[in-house]
């Protein structure tokens, strides 16, 4: 504990301490012995006037930087040393130039010379180490500032505490901060502006805020910087109502807001949806004559362009350009993909032709928003011809970019151009022509579609690439177990689960949701259910899509009890039945000839809230149909047609077999011109089933003219045509 040390009170010790190398005092008292010794300078008057005016002359107004060193070297070489005035003008146009190193070889230079340092000249050294990253250096110039009988003001100790906090140094910074006011320095707003700020940034809002209070107990008001540091921080964090309330309480203390405070609160309230209030403040600038500047008009079209309203977000785009402000970069790319997100492709390349034409240079983010546009919409062709113009643009791809577009190409089921592009991207990355290396999301998405295609040979030798790269993940497993399962590959998919624990990848819900999925569709229901309990047992909680992967696969199983009894657990649990469990356990109470569970599981479908669907009408017109109810079939093929679902060519055939065993063959006419009506096409079982019952019907020949005509892909097939043929041939007697 310090009760009365502090850092500041360390650097005016630097001359009656020597053995400190480890504490700032060390540190300042070897800064001070490398720099010279500079005990022994004695100041004195520039004996070349000349020499001070060319010098002064080479920097300002603009710095000759070579021509200023050489006449600055000669000077001294010659002993006709600049005045220590002309030599601070010198560091500070290498400051403003950013040639830190040199304003610190330059200070050396004037040590070595016996140019005596004032105060400015050791504050611009104290800046050098603090743009340079040196913080450590810039303590011991606090030192030597003490140790050459000058006092340190507000200002040096401003610039050393915005280094700590930009060098992550926050514990630092703020002892240094709370040491000012022990040490005799008043700290002024700047300071507490740089301390809020470092607040802000590491989220420590109710800290920063209460700063704001202390300024005013210690009658330091704040000003607007100040408080456009805190809305800023708090608009960051999502706390834009209380940032709204500051700027209350700032117009309170008759601060007036400006452009930077409006804009501010304006993009944070479009970030958080709330794009009315932006609009009623872009109105507010308007009524108090603050002309918007281009990040207020950018914030506004991002924020309508979130909700949708991409015509206003035009709106606002010309009325920019309207008022003689020029878009950039980040308002254009906002645009486009708001446009892009919307579904308006064809405005937002609109918008990148009008933004190449206005000479602003699309970035990578915003090739790549446009890119990923033209796939979502089929269009990767065109793609890939926007990847060319960008890299004849000179625009270098990035991963991300190479990541879009062979997604595009495998969702537009162009798999081999897809993996060509990711060998052209490995070729130019080993000739080192790319710097772009593909990463897990790369090889991932071109697994996906080698899997969706069947190919997982392929797959499996990216999958090689991958663990060679160690890019494999656990989402790089669940497609390649999914793949095998789908191709009946049980043996590998259990072998390729193995070797993901033995890489240290633990199965994750997926994992076990594909392992699930494929062992039923392979049959294989009981490693199924083990597999289901070890899930549970493992912490993982299944969904409603696991739940009716089991309840289809026991129903198809004959196992309708057991999942009778897992439709009990979702009662009981969170994850409750959905219309596709009902649909799975209505048809396994069909498969069981089990009418009275069917009916039961109905009301408790339509209890619950849940509406069937036109597979739930399928499964039990189909079950009514076949045990010869006809009234309960018909009447809920009526009902299912209220309802606004369209029977497919399954139901229809179910209706016909029903109708045609009780030989009501003008009810299957009647059907048969209500599925040519709906465009429904006939398979060839359809056929089979119509063909099979009308033509049993002694009055066929009364029947075969009113059967309409089917469109069968880009054919027309007429069932009349067919019927007489058959007739011609002798068949029909046969089929009778």
């Amino acid at each position: 504990m310090r009760p009365t040390r502090t850092i500041i009170n360390d650097c005016c010790f630097i001359s009656h301490r020597k053995n400190l190398s480890s504490s700032l005092v060390g540190r300042s008292c070897h800064f001070s012995s490398s720099l010279g010794d500079l005990s022994a300078i004695n100041s004195r008057e520039a004996q070349f006037m000349g020499v001070d005016h060319h010098l002064r002359s080479l920097c300002r107004p603009s710095f000759r930087f070579q021509e200023a060193i050489g006449l600055f070297d000669a000077a001294i070489s010659s002993a006709s040393n600049p005045s220590v005035i002309t030599a601070n003008i010198l560091l500070d146009a290498l400051m403003k130039s950013y040639k830190y190193e040199t304003a610190v070889l330059v200070y050396r230079k004037m040590a070595g010379a016996s140019i005596s340092p004032d105060y400015v000249t050791m504050n611009s050294i104290l800046a050098c180490f603090c743009n340079t990253h040196k913080p450590e250096l810039a303590f011991g110039v606090l030192g030597l500032t003490l140790k050459h009988g000058y006092e340190i003001k507000v200002h040096s100790v401003n610039i050393l505490v915005k280094c700590l906090f930009k060098e992550r140094r926050d514990s630092k910074a703020m002892e240094l901060f709370r040491d000012m006011g022990r040490a005799g320095i008043c700290c002024d707003v700047i300071t507490y502006n740089i301390v809020m700020n470092g607040m802000c940034k590491l989220m420590k809002l109710d800290d920063a805020f209460g700063l704001l209070m202390e300024m005013e107990n210690h009658s330091c008001r704040p000003n607007i910087a100040s408080y456009t540091i805190l809305m800023n921080g708090l608009c960051k964090n999502g706390r834009v109502d209380e940032a709204l309330g500051l700027l209350e309480e700032m117009c309170g203390k008759g601060l007036n807001p400006d452009v930077f405070v409006y804009s501010l609160l304006i993009n944070g309230l479009c970030d958080k949806g709330d794009v009315q209030k932006a609009m009623e403040l872009f109105s507010e600038m308007h009524v108090k004559r603050i002309s918007a500047n281009v990040v207020t008009y950018t914030s506004l079209i991002h924020g309508l362009c979130k909700l949708g309203d991409w015509k206003s977000a035009i709106e606002m785009y010309d009325s920019m350009v309207s008022q003689d402000l020029k878009p950039d970069v980040i308002t254009y790319t906002g645009l486009i993909d708001g446009l892009c997100k919307h579904g308006r492709l064809d405005k937002a390349t609109d918008m990148f032709d009008k933004m190449l034409q206005k000479a602003v240079e699309p970035s990578v983010v915003t090739y790549n928003i446009l890119i990923n546009g033209l796939c979502k919409e089929g269009r990767a062709a065109d793609a890939i011809g926007l990847l060319k113009r960008m890299i004849d643009k000179g625009k270098d791809p990035d991963v991300v970019t190479y990541n879009t577009l062979i997604l595009g190409l495998c969702d537009a089921n162009k798999v081999d151009e897809a993996k060509e592009l990711f060998e052209k991207v490995l070729q130019a990355r080993l000739e080192g022509g790319s710097s772009v290396k593909p990463d897990a999301v790369t090889c991932n998405t071109l697994i996906h579609g080698l899997c969706k295609e069947g190919r997982i040979y392929e797959a499996m030798e990216i999958f090689h690439t991958m663990v060679r790269w160690k890019l494999q993940n656990v989402m790089t497993f669940n497609l390649l177990i999914d793949g095998l399962y789908k191709l009946g590959c049980m043996e590998e998919a259990a072998k390729l689960q193995q070797d993901m624990t033995d890489m240290g990848f633990k199965p994750n819900d997926v994992t076990y949701s594909v392992m699930i999925d494929g062992l039923c569709k392979n049959r294989k229901v009981g490693t199924a259910k083990r597999l289901f309990e070890e899930m549970q047992d493992q912490g993982h909680s299944p969904t409603l899509f696991d739940y009716n992967i089991m309840l289809s696969a026991l129903c198809k199983g004959h196992h309708f009890q057991e999942a009778m009894g897992l439709y009990y657990k979702m009662n009981c649990g969170s994850c409750k039945p959905d219309v596709v469990s009902f649909n799975a356990l209505i048809d396994g109470a069909r498969i069981e000839r089990d009418l009275q569970a069917a009916e039961e599981l109905l009301r408790d479908m339509i209890e619950m809230g849940l509406v069937p669907d036109s597979v739930t009408y399928s499964i039990l017109i189909n079950w009514y149909a076949k045990a010869g109810k006809l009234d309960e079939a018909t009447a809920l093929f009526e009902n299912m047609l209220s309802k606004g679902y369209v029977p497919d060519v399954v139901t229809y055939d179910s209706l016909v077999k029903g109708f045609g065993i009780l030989g009501e063959t003008k009810k299957i006419i009647d059907l048969l011109h209500q599925m040519a009506a709906r465009d429904v096409v006939l398979d060839v079982k359809m056929y089979a089933t119509v063909l099979n019952y009308i033509c049993k019907d002694a009055e066929y020949a009364n029947f075969k003219d009113m059967i309409p005509i089917f469109a069968k892909k880009s054919s027309t097939v007429s069932c009349k045509d067919l019927l007489a043929k058959l007739h011609h041939s002798g068949e029909l007697q046969n089929t009778a």
